[in-house]
């Protein structure tokens, strides 16, 4: 059964196992015509939607809206607090994981890609809480850039690849350049290659310069007044007291799970706390969210996530791979 011909039944099925779609499209070299899953694509985007508007503590900065959009999520609506963070349940983050892989999969592994219409709901998920749903929003637009593999085109597309993230607002490529920086340069001793080459070791990444893994970050406010931002690396890593906390309750269980799920193992062998933590600290040396102007809100959490993801190999891979 050809994956462009699959019935409205079946784009469910697939949509919720995209394990089974990853597998199909390595085994298969025909592409899929993405106009053939606008109705599944219509799905998605609903859902996506949804999941934003029921539940906008998802994010920690208020998503990319669209134009002429009436439902915008304001700024007041999303998670101020570590509170707010815990309030969306697990299984709505699943669920979201679920859709962008499957997204991510089948624009990968598709052609007339500018029928793709869920752009800005991507943009916003870029700053979701939880760091696998921004990790998965950002796939989702990379696959989406990218054109079609040529060899596995049967005739080539008669248009020059453009799609709507091409065409999107200004706010959407303003966040996909944020989350463009790295670490520093060769001369500073993190060139790429020297990030994802070094250990975990003492000696490993002991010899990285350890200012890549702090949060230095300066802001007029909306009152023009000049704040500055700082995290070092003892405010980012856990302490080991902090790590043994648990006083057994189902609501501290539901914290742990969001704050592990995003945890990462430092050269020390502590866990980093939770970026929804670090932003919101940041957020309050700064004199709190409605002093930082909109604009900057999202390059703090960027600096925040960077930052963050320096105390690992693996993190650090990822952070370049994405």
């Amino acid at each position: 059964m050809a994956v462009c011909h699959l019935n409205n039944d079946n784009y469910i099925t697939y949509m919720l196992d995209s394990t089974v779609a990853h597998s199909y499209y390595n085994k298969h070299t025909m592409q899929a015509d993405l106009c053939d899953w606008i109705p599944a694509l219509n799905v998605i985007d609903a859902s996506i939607n949804f999941f934003l508007k029921a539940y906008p503590k998802l994010l920690l900065v208020a998503p990319v809206p669209r134009k002429n959009a009436f439902n915008k999520i304001h700024p007041t609506q999303v998670a101020t607090s570590m509170d707010d963070v815990a309030s969306v349940p697990q299984q709505v983050i699943d669920a979201l994981c679920t859709i962008l892989q499957f997204s991510c999969v089948l624009l990968r592994n598709s052609i007339n890609k500018n029928v793709y219409n869920s752009v800005e709901e991507l943009a916003g998920l870029l700053a979701a809480a939880d760091d696998s749903v921004a990790s998965f929003a950002l796939d989702c637009l990379c696959s989406l850039a990218i054109p079609p593999a040529l060899h596995k085109q049967q005739a080539p597309e008669m248009h020059h690849h453009s799609t709507a993230l091409h065409a999107t607002s200004g706010n959407a490529h303003a966040r996909l350049l944020a989350l463009a920086r790295g670490w520093g340069t060769r001369g500073s001793g993190l060139g790429l290659l020297h990030c994802v080459t070094t250990d975990d070791s003492e000696y490993g990444q002991g010899s990285l310069p350890t200012e890549a893994g702090q949060v230095h970050f300066e802001v007029f406010t909306k009152d023009q007044e000049l704040k500055s931002v700082k995290l070092t690396a003892d405010d980012v890593l856990l302490s080991q007291n902090e790590d043994r906390m648990d006083d057994g309750t189902e609501n501290s269980k539901q914290k742990r799970r969001k704050t592990d799920s995003t945890a990462a193992l430092g050269s020390r062998g502590n866990k980093t706390r939770s970026t929804a933590q670090l932003y919101f600290e940041c957020v309050q040396q700064a004199g709190g969210r409605n002093a930082i102007p909109e604009n900057r809100q999202f390059l703090l959490l960027a600096d925040v996530r960077l930052a963050k993801a320096f105390y690992s190999w693996e993190t650090r891979v990822s952070a370049i791979q994405n």
